[in-house]
């Protein structure tokens, strides 16, 4: 450790202890000392606090000591231009196919397809992560489509789907539809 630092208005300043000597670390870059695999672009990336390369290239035309940006996958950068954090590891084991099923509305899109579609459903299966992508012109459309799709997997597949899981949206309350199937653990949604 070569001091400690103390925040002032939001800054953090280094304290250096009374013994401290410049010619022991080498410039106060110390980032330069830890680690000389480590290149100038990186060393000024980390020290801006990772900006964009927009932001670069303004502190670049201002500041002649900054050298050139080079655009590489950084991945603080990654992390923390997230809004959210990562989901953590599903521990859901599936025994068979279609026994739960991802469903999911995009759009409306803001050019339609030449057919007039605007929107589109997906359904993607669990256990196999097989997908359907199903156009629509208007959100309507999504019970139709998902009731046909059960009814494909039921005799094409001879499979029941036991589980659905959305976004709750209002196209996907089919409270009736889910209660009338017949089979020991009805459909859940």
């Amino acid at each position: 450790m070569i001091g400690t630092a103390k925040e002032f208005q939001g800054l953090y300043y280094l304290i250096f202890p009374e013994n401290f000597s410049t010619e022991s670390v080498g410039p106060l870059s110390c980032i330069n000392s830890i680690s000389s695999n480590i290149s100038v672009q990186d060393v000024w990336h980390h020290r801006l606090g990772h900006p964009s390369p927009w932001c670069y290239k303004v502190l670049q035309k201002s500041h002649c000591n900054i050298p050139p940006f080079i655009n590489k996958p950084c991945d603080t950068c990654h992390l923390s231009k997230q809004k959210h954090l990562p989901f953590s590891t599903s521990t859901t084991v599936i025994e068979s196919t279609f026994d739960l099923i991802h469903v999911d509305i995009w759009g409306p899109c803001a050019t339609p397809s030449i057919q007039g579609h605007k929107y589109f459903l997906t359904i993607v299966d669990e256990k196999s992560k097989f997908s359907w992508l199903k156009l629509m012109k208007s959100k309507s459309e999504t019970r139709h489509i998902l009731v046909d799709f059960i009814a494909f997997i039921e005799t094409q597949f001879h499979k029941v789907v036991k589980t659905i899981r959305s976004d709750n949206g209002v196209e996907f309350s089919m409270s009736s539809f889910y209660s009338s199937k017949d089979h020991p653990s009805n459909l859940v949604c």
